[in-house]
Protein backbone atom coordinates (compact mmCIF):
# COMPACT_ATOMS: atom_id res chain seq x y z
CA UNK A 1 0.00 0.00 0.00
CA UNK A 2 1.22 3.53 -0.85
CA UNK A 3 0.01 6.50 1.18
CA UNK A 4 0.47 10.17 0.29
CA UNK A 5 2.10 12.49 2.80
CA UNK A 6 2.53 16.23 2.26
CA UNK A 7 5.78 17.25 3.41
CA UNK A 8 22.45 11.79 -25.84
CA UNK A 9 23.39 14.19 -28.14
CA UNK A 10 26.26 12.30 -29.90
CA UNK A 11 24.79 10.36 -32.87
CA UNK A 12 26.23 8.86 -36.02
CA UNK A 13 24.86 9.89 -39.41
CA UNK A 14 23.15 6.53 -39.91
CA UNK A 15 20.56 7.38 -37.28
CA UNK A 16 17.61 9.37 -38.59
CA UNK A 17 15.84 11.70 -36.18
CA UNK A 18 12.21 10.61 -35.70
CA UNK A 19 12.63 7.62 -37.96
CA UNK A 20 14.09 4.21 -38.70
CA UNK A 21 16.36 3.75 -41.72
CA UNK A 22 16.11 -0.05 -41.67
CA UNK A 23 12.42 -0.63 -42.39
CA UNK A 24 9.72 0.73 -44.66
CA UNK A 25 6.05 1.00 -43.72
CA UNK A 26 3.53 -0.59 -46.09
CA UNK A 27 -0.22 -0.87 -46.58
CA UNK A 28 -2.99 1.30 -47.98
CA UNK A 29 -1.81 4.90 -47.78
CA UNK A 30 -4.03 7.65 -46.44
CA UNK A 31 -2.10 10.22 -48.39
CA UNK A 32 0.89 10.45 -50.72
CA UNK A 33 2.71 13.76 -50.97
CA UNK A 34 6.16 15.18 -51.74
CA UNK A 35 8.33 16.43 -48.88
CA UNK A 36 11.95 17.49 -48.98
CA UNK A 37 12.88 15.66 -45.74
CA UNK A 38 11.68 12.73 -43.69
CA UNK A 39 11.15 15.08 -40.73
CA UNK A 40 8.48 16.95 -42.69
CA UNK A 41 6.88 13.62 -43.57
CA UNK A 42 6.81 12.70 -39.89
CA UNK A 43 5.25 16.07 -39.06
CA UNK A 44 2.51 15.60 -41.66
CA UNK A 45 1.56 12.30 -40.04
CA UNK A 46 1.58 13.89 -36.61
CA UNK A 47 -1.07 16.38 -37.78
CA UNK A 48 -3.54 13.66 -38.82
CA UNK A 49 -5.33 11.80 -36.01
CA UNK A 50 -5.88 8.68 -38.13
CA UNK A 51 -2.27 8.47 -39.30
CA UNK A 52 -0.58 5.47 -37.68
CA UNK A 53 2.66 5.37 -39.68
CA UNK A 54 4.68 7.20 -42.33
CA UNK A 55 7.34 6.41 -44.90
CA UNK A 56 9.70 8.67 -46.87
CA UNK A 57 11.69 7.47 -49.87
CA UNK A 58 14.86 9.45 -50.43
CA UNK A 59 15.21 9.49 -54.24
CA UNK A 60 11.60 10.42 -55.01
CA UNK A 61 11.17 12.57 -51.89
CA UNK A 62 7.88 10.72 -51.61
CA UNK A 63 5.99 10.74 -48.32
CA UNK A 64 3.26 8.19 -47.68
CA UNK A 65 0.97 8.17 -44.66
CA UNK A 66 -0.79 5.01 -43.44
CA UNK A 67 -3.69 4.15 -41.16
CA UNK A 68 -1.86 1.15 -39.66
CA UNK A 69 1.72 0.23 -38.86
CA UNK A 70 3.18 -2.66 -40.86
CA UNK A 71 6.93 -2.96 -41.42
CA UNK A 72 9.17 -4.52 -44.05
CA UNK A 73 12.98 -4.21 -44.34
CA UNK A 74 14.16 -1.73 -46.97
CA UNK A 75 16.67 -4.37 -48.05
CA UNK A 76 13.75 -6.55 -49.19
CA UNK A 77 12.39 -3.91 -51.58
CA UNK A 78 14.48 -3.92 -54.75
CA UNK A 79 12.58 -0.99 -56.31
CA UNK A 80 13.90 1.43 -53.67
CA UNK A 81 17.38 2.38 -54.80
CA UNK A 82 18.19 5.19 -52.38
CA UNK A 83 16.63 3.81 -49.24
CA UNK A 84 14.42 5.82 -46.97
CA UNK A 85 13.16 6.47 -43.49
CA UNK A 86 9.93 5.43 -41.80
CA UNK A 87 8.23 5.67 -38.47
CA UNK A 88 5.05 5.08 -36.51
CA UNK A 89 2.93 7.20 -34.27
CA UNK A 90 2.87 4.32 -31.78
CA UNK A 91 6.28 5.47 -30.60
CA UNK A 92 4.75 8.67 -29.26
CA UNK A 93 1.99 6.80 -27.41
CA UNK A 94 4.12 4.69 -25.08
CA UNK A 95 3.00 4.38 -21.48
CA UNK A 96 5.21 6.28 -19.06
CA UNK A 97 6.09 4.62 -15.79
CA UNK A 98 4.46 5.72 -12.58
CA UNK A 99 7.76 5.85 -10.68
CA UNK A 100 11.20 6.85 -11.94
CA UNK A 101 14.67 6.01 -10.68
CA UNK A 102 17.10 8.47 -9.19
CA UNK A 103 20.54 8.94 -10.67
CA UNK A 104 23.03 6.55 -9.09
CA UNK A 105 25.14 9.36 -7.64
CA UNK A 106 22.09 10.78 -5.82
CA UNK A 107 21.71 7.71 -3.56
CA UNK A 108 23.75 7.30 -0.36
CA UNK A 109 23.05 4.11 1.61
CA UNK A 110 23.56 4.19 5.38
CA UNK A 111 23.30 1.82 8.34
CA UNK A 112 22.88 -1.87 7.72
CA UNK A 113 22.41 -1.41 3.96
CA UNK A 114 25.75 0.38 3.64
CA UNK A 115 27.41 -2.35 5.70
CA UNK A 116 25.86 -4.98 3.41
CA UNK A 117 27.21 -3.23 0.33
CA UNK A 118 30.63 -2.89 1.97
CA UNK A 119 30.57 -6.61 2.79
CA UNK A 120 29.89 -7.31 -0.86
CA UNK A 121 32.81 -5.10 -1.85
CA UNK A 122 35.20 -6.77 0.61
CA UNK A 123 33.82 -10.21 -0.17
CA UNK A 124 33.80 -12.41 -3.23
CA UNK A 125 32.34 -9.91 -5.71
CA UNK A 126 34.93 -7.27 -4.88
CA UNK A 127 37.86 -9.63 -5.43
CA UNK A 128 36.85 -11.77 -8.41
CA UNK A 129 39.11 -9.65 -10.58
CA UNK A 130 42.08 -10.90 -8.56
CA UNK A 131 41.67 -14.66 -8.82
CA UNK A 132 38.69 -15.85 -10.91
CA UNK A 133 39.76 -16.36 -14.51
CA UNK A 134 36.43 -15.40 -16.04
CA UNK A 135 36.82 -11.91 -14.54
CA UNK A 136 40.55 -11.47 -14.01
CA UNK A 137 41.37 -12.73 -17.52
CA UNK A 138 38.05 -12.06 -19.23
CA UNK A 139 37.93 -11.69 -22.99
CA UNK A 140 36.17 -8.37 -22.33
CA UNK A 141 39.43 -6.91 -20.97
CA UNK A 142 41.84 -8.58 -23.35
CA UNK A 143 42.07 -12.03 -21.76
CA UNK A 144 41.21 -15.48 -23.04
CA UNK A 145 38.53 -16.60 -20.55
CA UNK A 146 34.75 -16.20 -20.14
CA UNK A 147 33.47 -18.79 -22.60
CA UNK A 148 30.70 -20.43 -20.59
CA UNK A 149 26.93 -20.53 -20.57
CA UNK A 150 25.00 -18.64 -23.24
CA UNK A 151 27.99 -16.58 -24.38
CA UNK A 152 30.70 -14.31 -23.03
CA UNK A 153 28.31 -13.49 -20.20
CA UNK A 154 30.22 -13.56 -16.94
CA UNK A 155 32.12 -10.30 -17.30
CA UNK A 156 28.95 -8.38 -18.22
CA UNK A 157 26.98 -10.12 -15.44
CA UNK A 158 29.58 -9.05 -12.88
CA UNK A 159 29.88 -5.49 -14.16
CA UNK A 160 26.09 -5.14 -14.03
CA UNK A 161 26.41 -5.40 -10.24
CA UNK A 162 29.77 -3.67 -9.78
CA UNK A 163 28.80 -0.43 -11.55
CA UNK A 164 25.91 0.42 -9.20
CA UNK A 165 27.86 -0.92 -6.20
CA UNK A 166 30.75 1.45 -6.97
CA UNK A 167 28.45 4.44 -7.48
CA UNK A 168 26.51 3.82 -4.28
CA UNK A 169 29.63 3.36 -2.15
CA UNK A 170 31.22 6.41 -3.73
CA UNK A 171 28.17 8.50 -2.87
CA UNK A 172 28.27 7.29 0.75
CA UNK A 173 31.98 7.12 1.55
CA UNK A 174 34.26 8.13 -1.35
CA UNK A 175 37.51 8.13 0.66
CA UNK A 176 37.16 4.58 1.94
CA UNK A 177 39.78 2.18 0.57
CA UNK A 178 37.14 -0.43 -0.27
CA UNK A 179 35.16 2.14 -2.22
CA UNK A 180 38.23 3.19 -4.18
CA UNK A 181 39.01 -0.42 -5.05
CA UNK A 182 35.53 -1.06 -6.51
CA UNK A 183 35.50 2.30 -8.30
CA UNK A 184 38.88 1.51 -9.87
CA UNK A 185 37.58 -1.87 -11.03
CA UNK A 186 34.59 -0.38 -12.81
CA UNK A 187 36.59 2.50 -14.28
CA UNK A 188 39.08 0.07 -15.79
CA UNK A 189 36.38 -2.13 -17.30
CA UNK A 190 34.24 0.70 -18.68
CA UNK A 191 37.17 2.48 -20.31
CA UNK A 192 38.63 -0.74 -21.70
CA UNK A 193 35.33 -1.79 -23.25
CA UNK A 194 34.71 1.64 -24.77
CA UNK A 195 38.23 1.76 -26.21
CA UNK A 196 38.46 -1.84 -27.45
CA UNK A 197 35.03 -3.42 -27.88
CA UNK A 198 32.96 -0.76 -29.66
CA UNK A 199 33.38 -1.58 -33.34
CA UNK A 200 33.71 1.73 -35.21
CA UNK A 201 32.66 0.09 -38.49
CA UNK A 202 29.70 -2.07 -37.49
CA UNK A 203 28.66 -0.54 -34.17
CA UNK A 204 28.79 -3.94 -32.48
CA UNK A 205 29.60 -4.12 -28.78
CA UNK A 206 31.90 -6.92 -27.62
CA UNK A 207 33.05 -10.20 -29.18
CA UNK A 208 31.16 -10.87 -32.39
CA UNK A 209 29.70 -14.27 -33.16
CA UNK A 210 32.55 -16.46 -31.98
CA UNK A 211 30.79 -18.25 -29.12
CA UNK A 212 27.30 -18.95 -27.75
CA UNK A 213 24.14 -17.03 -28.53
CA UNK A 214 24.88 -14.39 -31.20
CA UNK A 215 22.98 -11.65 -29.34
CA UNK A 216 22.95 -12.33 -25.59
CA UNK A 217 26.59 -11.66 -24.63
CA UNK A 218 26.46 -7.88 -24.93
CA UNK A 219 23.15 -7.13 -23.24
CA UNK A 220 24.37 -6.83 -19.66
CA UNK A 221 27.38 -4.88 -20.89
CA UNK A 222 25.02 -2.38 -22.51
CA UNK A 223 23.06 -2.09 -19.25
CA UNK A 224 26.32 -1.58 -17.35
CA UNK A 225 27.32 1.27 -19.68
CA UNK A 226 23.94 2.95 -19.25
CA UNK A 227 24.07 2.59 -15.46
CA UNK A 228 27.54 4.11 -15.49
CA UNK A 229 26.25 7.02 -17.58
CA UNK A 230 23.58 7.85 -14.99
CA UNK A 231 26.28 8.18 -12.33
CA UNK A 232 28.30 10.53 -14.59
CA UNK A 233 25.57 12.63 -16.21
CA UNK A 234 26.82 15.51 -18.32
CA UNK A 235 30.31 14.12 -18.83
CA UNK A 236 32.05 13.03 -22.01
CA UNK A 237 32.31 9.45 -20.75
CA UNK A 238 28.54 9.33 -20.18
CA UNK A 239 27.96 10.45 -23.77
CA UNK A 240 30.39 7.79 -25.00
CA UNK A 241 28.52 5.11 -23.06
CA UNK A 242 25.16 6.14 -24.49
CA UNK A 243 26.52 6.50 -28.01
CA UNK A 244 28.08 3.02 -27.80
CA UNK A 245 24.79 1.48 -26.71
CA UNK A 246 22.84 3.29 -29.42
CA UNK A 247 25.24 2.03 -32.08
CA UNK A 248 24.99 -1.49 -30.67
CA UNK A 249 21.18 -1.43 -30.69
CA UNK A 250 21.16 -0.08 -34.24
CA UNK A 251 23.35 -2.95 -35.43
CA UNK A 252 21.41 -5.49 -33.39
CA UNK A 253 18.14 -4.36 -34.96
CA UNK A 254 19.61 -4.57 -38.46
CA UNK A 255 20.83 -8.12 -37.82
CA UNK A 256 17.56 -9.23 -36.24
CA UNK A 257 15.72 -8.36 -39.46
CA UNK A 258 17.79 -11.09 -41.15
CA UNK A 259 18.54 -13.48 -38.27
CA UNK A 260 15.76 -13.58 -35.63
CA UNK A 261 16.27 -14.26 -31.96
CA UNK A 262 16.56 -17.94 -31.02
CA UNK A 263 17.44 -19.94 -27.92
CA UNK A 264 18.64 -17.87 -24.98
CA UNK A 265 17.99 -14.53 -26.64
CA UNK A 266 14.47 -15.58 -27.64
CA UNK A 267 13.44 -16.43 -24.07
CA UNK A 268 15.26 -13.37 -22.71
CA UNK A 269 13.99 -10.93 -25.36
CA UNK A 270 12.53 -8.58 -22.75
CA UNK A 271 16.02 -7.83 -21.47
CA UNK A 272 17.07 -6.59 -24.92
CA UNK A 273 13.90 -4.55 -25.24
CA UNK A 274 14.47 -3.05 -21.81
CA UNK A 275 17.88 -1.74 -22.92
CA UNK A 276 16.00 0.32 -25.54
CA UNK A 277 13.67 1.62 -22.83
CA UNK A 278 16.58 2.46 -20.52
CA UNK A 279 18.45 4.33 -23.25
CA UNK A 280 15.31 6.24 -24.16
CA UNK A 281 14.89 7.32 -20.54
CA UNK A 282 18.51 8.11 -19.71
CA UNK A 283 19.60 9.94 -22.87
CA UNK A 284 18.45 12.80 -25.06
CA UNK A 285 18.62 10.82 -28.28
CA UNK A 286 15.99 12.02 -30.77
CA UNK A 287 15.94 8.59 -32.35
CA UNK A 288 13.10 7.14 -30.28
CA UNK A 289 11.75 5.33 -33.35
CA UNK A 290 14.69 2.93 -33.62
CA UNK A 291 14.42 2.15 -29.90
CA UNK A 292 10.67 1.61 -30.14
CA UNK A 293 10.99 -0.59 -33.23
CA UNK A 294 13.73 -2.65 -31.55
CA UNK A 295 11.54 -3.26 -28.50
CA UNK A 296 8.65 -4.20 -30.79
CA UNK A 297 10.72 -6.53 -32.97
CA UNK A 298 12.20 -8.18 -29.87
CA UNK A 299 8.69 -8.84 -28.59
CA UNK A 300 7.56 -10.26 -31.93
CA UNK A 301 10.55 -12.62 -32.10
CA UNK A 302 10.58 -13.56 -28.41
CA UNK A 303 8.74 -16.27 -26.55
CA UNK A 304 5.03 -15.65 -26.02
CA UNK A 305 4.91 -15.61 -22.22
CA UNK A 306 1.13 -15.00 -22.24
CA UNK A 307 0.44 -18.19 -24.17
CA UNK A 308 2.98 -20.05 -22.04
CA UNK A 309 1.33 -19.11 -18.74
CA UNK A 310 -2.19 -19.48 -20.16
CA UNK A 311 -1.17 -22.97 -21.33
CA UNK A 312 -2.72 -22.42 -24.76
CA UNK A 313 0.44 -22.13 -26.88
CA UNK A 314 3.14 -24.44 -28.17
CA UNK A 315 4.96 -24.25 -24.82
CA UNK A 316 3.02 -24.58 -21.56
CA UNK A 317 4.07 -23.78 -18.01
CA UNK A 318 4.26 -27.07 -16.08
CA UNK A 319 2.01 -27.73 -13.11
CA UNK A 320 4.62 -29.84 -11.34
CA UNK A 321 8.27 -30.86 -11.37
CA UNK A 322 9.97 -30.88 -14.78
CA UNK A 323 12.39 -33.83 -15.17
CA UNK A 324 14.30 -32.45 -18.18
CA UNK A 325 15.97 -29.16 -19.12
CA UNK A 326 14.24 -26.76 -21.55
CA UNK A 327 14.66 -23.07 -22.33
CA UNK A 328 11.01 -22.30 -21.60
CA UNK A 329 10.91 -23.98 -18.17
CA UNK A 330 14.28 -22.63 -17.06
CA UNK A 331 13.98 -20.73 -13.78
CA UNK A 332 16.25 -17.79 -14.63
CA UNK A 333 14.54 -17.29 -17.98
CA UNK A 334 11.16 -17.15 -16.25
CA UNK A 335 12.46 -14.70 -13.64
CA UNK A 336 13.69 -12.47 -16.45
CA UNK A 337 10.33 -12.96 -18.16
CA UNK A 338 8.59 -11.35 -15.19
CA UNK A 339 9.65 -7.98 -16.64
CA UNK A 340 8.04 -8.69 -20.04
CA UNK A 341 4.90 -6.76 -19.10
CA UNK A 342 7.04 -3.67 -18.44
CA UNK A 343 8.19 -3.86 -22.05
CA UNK A 344 4.63 -4.51 -23.23
CA UNK A 345 3.35 -1.42 -21.44
CA UNK A 346 6.09 0.74 -22.96
CA UNK A 347 5.30 -0.48 -26.48
CA UNK A 348 1.56 0.07 -26.12
CA UNK A 349 -1.15 -1.68 -28.12
CA UNK A 350 1.28 -3.98 -29.93
CA UNK A 351 3.09 -4.96 -26.74
CA UNK A 352 1.38 -8.37 -26.49
CA UNK A 353 1.56 -8.60 -22.67
CA UNK A 354 0.03 -6.34 -20.00
CA UNK A 355 -0.37 -6.02 -16.23
CA UNK A 356 -3.22 -8.52 -16.08
CA UNK A 357 -0.99 -11.07 -17.79
CA UNK A 358 1.83 -10.27 -15.35
CA UNK A 359 -0.44 -10.83 -12.35
CA UNK A 360 -1.48 -14.20 -13.79
CA UNK A 361 2.17 -15.04 -14.46
CA UNK A 362 3.21 -14.41 -10.84
CA UNK A 363 0.12 -16.15 -9.45
CA UNK A 364 0.86 -19.22 -11.59
CA UNK A 365 4.49 -19.33 -10.48
CA UNK A 366 3.35 -19.30 -6.85
CA UNK A 367 0.42 -21.70 -7.28
CA UNK A 368 2.45 -24.54 -8.78
CA UNK A 369 6.02 -23.83 -7.70
CA UNK A 370 5.89 -21.27 -4.87
CA UNK A 371 8.24 -21.48 -1.88
CA UNK A 372 8.08 -19.87 1.60
CA UNK A 373 10.99 -17.50 0.88
CA UNK A 374 8.99 -15.80 -1.90
CA UNK A 375 10.59 -17.48 -4.92
CA UNK A 376 9.36 -20.34 -7.04
CA UNK A 377 11.33 -23.58 -7.27
CA UNK A 378 13.49 -24.20 -10.36
CA UNK A 379 16.51 -26.48 -10.10
CA UNK A 380 17.17 -25.53 -12.69
CA UNK A 381 13.80 -25.92 -14.34
CA UNK A 382 10.47 -25.73 -12.50
CA UNK A 383 10.43 -28.19 -9.61
CA UNK A 384 6.97 -28.07 -8.03
CA UNK A 385 6.04 -27.03 -4.48
CA UNK A 386 8.05 -29.58 -2.55
CA UNK A 387 10.13 -27.78 0.08
CA UNK A 388 13.23 -29.76 -0.80
CA UNK A 389 13.23 -28.41 -4.35
CA UNK A 390 15.84 -25.76 -5.11
CA UNK A 391 16.01 -22.32 -6.68
CA UNK A 392 19.04 -20.89 -8.44
CA UNK A 393 20.66 -17.75 -7.01
CA UNK A 394 20.62 -16.14 -10.48
CA UNK A 395 16.84 -16.50 -10.52
CA UNK A 396 16.59 -14.83 -7.11
CA UNK A 397 18.32 -11.62 -8.19
CA UNK A 398 16.62 -11.60 -11.60
CA UNK A 399 13.15 -11.97 -10.06
CA UNK A 400 13.93 -9.14 -7.64
CA UNK A 401 14.99 -6.89 -10.50
CA UNK A 402 11.95 -7.76 -12.62
CA UNK A 403 9.57 -7.06 -9.72
CA UNK A 404 11.30 -3.76 -9.00
CA UNK A 405 10.78 -2.71 -12.61
CA UNK A 406 7.18 -3.93 -12.54
CA UNK A 407 6.46 -1.76 -9.52
CA UNK A 408 8.01 1.32 -11.12
CA UNK A 409 5.93 0.75 -14.26
CA UNK A 410 2.55 -0.05 -12.72
CA UNK A 411 2.75 1.22 -9.12
CA UNK A 412 1.27 -1.98 -7.65
CA UNK A 413 2.79 -2.51 -4.20
CA UNK A 414 2.18 -6.27 -4.31
CA UNK A 415 5.22 -6.44 -6.61
CA UNK A 416 7.50 -4.60 -4.21
CA UNK A 417 6.13 -6.54 -1.23
CA UNK A 418 7.11 -9.74 -3.01
CA UNK A 419 10.50 -8.34 -4.02
CA UNK A 420 11.17 -7.36 -0.39
CA UNK A 421 10.21 -10.82 0.83
CA UNK A 422 12.72 -12.34 -1.58
CA UNK A 423 15.42 -9.78 -0.74
CA UNK A 424 15.16 -10.34 3.02
CA UNK A 425 14.85 -14.13 2.88
CA UNK A 426 15.97 -15.90 -0.29
CA UNK A 427 18.91 -13.58 -1.08
CA UNK A 428 20.76 -13.60 2.28
CA UNK A 429 19.72 -17.20 2.92
CA UNK A 430 21.97 -18.52 0.17
CA UNK A 431 25.09 -16.37 0.78
CA UNK A 432 27.45 -16.56 3.75
CA UNK A 433 27.46 -13.63 6.17
CA UNK A 434 30.83 -12.37 4.89
CA UNK A 435 29.59 -12.68 1.28
CA UNK A 436 32.59 -14.80 0.29
CA UNK A 437 30.63 -17.95 -0.54
CA UNK A 438 27.24 -18.75 -2.02
CA UNK A 439 25.12 -21.69 -3.12
CA UNK A 440 24.01 -22.38 -6.65
CA UNK A 441 20.72 -23.79 -5.36
CA UNK A 442 19.00 -23.14 -2.04
CA UNK A 443 16.16 -25.18 -0.51
CA UNK A 444 13.47 -24.01 1.88
CA UNK A 445 13.89 -27.33 3.72
CA UNK A 446 17.60 -28.12 3.47
CA UNK A 447 19.27 -30.76 5.61
CA UNK A 448 22.65 -30.63 3.86
CA UNK A 449 24.83 -28.03 2.15
CA UNK A 450 27.71 -30.27 1.19
CA UNK A 451 29.45 -31.14 -2.04
CA UNK A 452 29.08 -34.36 -4.07
CA UNK A 453 25.62 -35.16 -2.77
CA UNK A 454 24.45 -38.49 -4.10
CA UNK A 455 21.61 -39.08 -4.38
CA UNK A 456 19.91 -35.66 -4.67
CA UNK A 457 16.40 -34.64 -5.65
CA UNK A 458 17.06 -32.34 -8.61
CA UNK A 459 17.46 -33.77 -12.09
CA UNK A 460 19.36 -31.17 -14.10
CA UNK A 461 21.98 -29.89 -11.63
CA UNK A 462 24.87 -31.72 -10.02
CA UNK A 463 25.78 -32.94 -6.55
CA UNK A 464 27.64 -29.71 -5.70
CA UNK A 465 24.65 -27.43 -6.29
CA UNK A 466 23.82 -26.71 -2.62
CA UNK A 467 27.41 -26.49 -1.40
CA UNK A 468 28.77 -23.07 -0.42
CA UNK A 469 31.78 -21.85 -2.38
CA UNK A 470 33.11 -19.55 -5.09
CA UNK A 471 31.72 -21.45 -8.06
CA UNK A 472 29.48 -24.30 -6.90
CA UNK A 473 27.94 -26.33 -9.75
CA UNK A 474 28.27 -23.55 -12.37
CA UNK A 475 29.76 -20.06 -12.41
CA UNK A 476 26.90 -17.91 -13.72
CA UNK A 477 25.64 -17.10 -10.20
CA UNK A 478 29.16 -16.20 -9.09
CA UNK A 479 29.10 -13.38 -11.63
CA UNK A 480 25.39 -12.49 -11.55
CA UNK A 481 24.39 -12.43 -7.88
CA UNK A 482 26.16 -9.11 -7.05
CA UNK A 483 23.38 -7.12 -8.75
CA UNK A 484 20.92 -8.00 -5.96
CA UNK A 485 21.73 -5.55 -3.15
CA UNK A 486 22.80 -2.56 -5.29
CA UNK A 487 19.56 -2.63 -7.27
CA UNK A 488 17.62 -3.04 -4.04
CA UNK A 489 19.29 0.15 -2.79
CA UNK A 490 18.30 1.97 -5.97
CA UNK A 491 14.64 1.35 -5.19
CA UNK A 492 14.45 2.75 -1.67
CA UNK A 493 13.48 6.15 -3.08
CA UNK A 494 11.80 6.78 -6.45
CA UNK A 495 10.16 9.88 -7.90
CA UNK A 496 6.66 10.39 -9.32
CA UNK A 497 4.30 13.04 -10.69
CA UNK A 498 1.21 13.79 -8.59
CA UNK A 499 -2.19 14.93 -9.84
CA UNK A 500 -0.99 18.55 -9.86
CA UNK A 501 1.96 17.60 -12.10
CA UNK A 502 4.36 18.18 -9.21
CA UNK A 503 7.36 15.92 -8.76
CA UNK A 504 7.31 14.00 -5.50
CA UNK A 505 9.40 11.39 -3.70
CA UNK A 506 8.20 7.88 -2.89
CA UNK A 507 9.67 5.64 -0.19
CA UNK A 508 9.47 2.14 -1.63
CA UNK A 509 11.86 -0.37 -0.03
CA UNK A 510 12.45 0.30 3.66
CA UNK A 511 16.17 0.69 4.28
CA UNK A 512 18.50 3.47 5.55
CA UNK A 513 19.28 5.74 2.60
CA UNK A 514 19.83 9.44 1.92
CA UNK A 515 18.62 10.84 -1.41
CA UNK A 516 20.27 14.10 -2.50
CA UNK A 517 18.69 15.42 -5.69
CA UNK A 518 20.97 17.26 -8.09
CA UNK A 519 18.80 18.09 -11.11
CA UNK A 520 15.29 19.06 -12.13
CA UNK A 521 12.55 20.49 -9.95
CA UNK A 522 13.84 18.55 -6.92
CA UNK A 523 17.34 20.00 -7.15
CA UNK A 524 18.59 20.75 -3.64
CA UNK A 525 16.07 18.45 -1.93
CA UNK A 526 17.51 16.02 0.61
CA UNK A 527 15.42 13.13 1.96
CA UNK A 528 16.76 10.78 4.63
CA UNK A 529 15.26 7.50 5.74
CA UNK A 530 16.53 6.32 9.13
CA UNK A 531 15.62 2.80 10.17
CA UNK A 532 16.94 -0.58 11.31
CA UNK A 533 14.08 -2.36 9.52
CA UNK A 534 13.78 -5.33 9.15
CA UNK A 535 15.57 -5.66 12.52
CA UNK A 536 13.24 -3.03 14.00
CA UNK A 537 9.81 -1.71 13.04
CA UNK A 538 10.41 2.03 13.38
CA UNK A 539 11.26 4.36 10.51
CA UNK A 540 11.87 8.10 10.32
CA UNK A 541 11.80 10.23 7.16
CA UNK A 542 13.24 13.74 7.18
CA UNK A 543 13.12 16.12 4.22
CA UNK A 544 15.26 19.24 3.81
CA UNK A 545 14.01 21.63 1.14
CA UNK A 546 15.90 24.36 -0.72
CA UNK A 547 14.99 27.99 -0.23
CA UNK A 548 11.72 28.83 -1.94
CA UNK A 549 10.27 25.30 -1.86
CA UNK A 550 7.42 25.17 0.66
CA UNK A 551 6.19 21.60 0.26
CA UNK A 552 7.42 18.22 -0.95
CA UNK A 553 4.88 15.63 -2.14
CA UNK A 554 5.78 12.38 -0.40
CA UNK A 555 4.45 8.86 -0.70
CA UNK A 556 5.25 6.14 1.81
CA UNK A 557 4.80 2.44 1.17
CA UNK A 558 3.28 0.48 4.05
CA UNK A 559 3.98 -3.26 3.61
CA UNK A 560 0.90 -5.42 3.11
CA UNK A 561 1.54 -7.32 6.33
CA UNK A 562 1.74 -4.14 8.48
CA UNK A 563 -2.00 -3.91 9.14
CA UNK A 564 -1.62 -2.00 12.43
CA UNK A 565 1.05 0.46 11.31
CA UNK A 566 0.67 4.09 12.42
CA UNK A 567 2.19 7.27 10.96
CA UNK A 568 2.96 10.63 12.52
CA UNK A 569 3.99 13.92 10.97
CA UNK A 570 5.59 16.57 13.18
CA UNK A 571 4.27 14.67 16.21
CA UNK A 572 0.68 14.40 14.95
CA UNK A 573 -0.85 11.00 14.18
CA UNK A 574 -2.00 10.80 10.56
CA UNK A 575 -5.32 9.15 9.67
Amino acid sequence: MIVNVVALSILCSIYADNGNVHVDRIGNPLLTITTSTHVLCHNECAEINTCAAWSWHRCEERCRLFDKDERIPFSNITSIKCGGVSGSMSSRMTTSRIYSSLKLNEISPNGWLLRQLQLQATGQAGHLDEFWNDIEHSIWIGGTYDHSGAGHERGPYWLNGQVPLAALLNASNPEDATTKNVVNQTEYWIHYVLSNWVNATTGWLGPDGDFGDPYWSGWNMAVSLLQYSTAHTGTEIADRCQSAVLGYLNTTYSRMLKSPLVGWSQTRYQDLAYIAILLSETSNTPNKQLLYDLALLSTEQGIDWVAYYNRDGVFKVPEMNVPTWTQQNHGVNNAMGTKAAVVGAWIGEQGRINKTDLDHQILTQDRWHGQPHGMFSADECFGGRGLSRGIELCAVVEQMYSLELAFSQFGDTTYIDKAERIALNALPGTITSDMWQHQYLQQANSISATYKQNPHIWQTDGGDATGFGVEPNFGCCTANHPQGWPKFAQNVFLTYQNDNNETGVAMVFIAPVVAQFTTGSLKGVRVELVTDYPFDDMISITASLPEGMKMLPLRVRIPEWATTATMTQSGKVLP
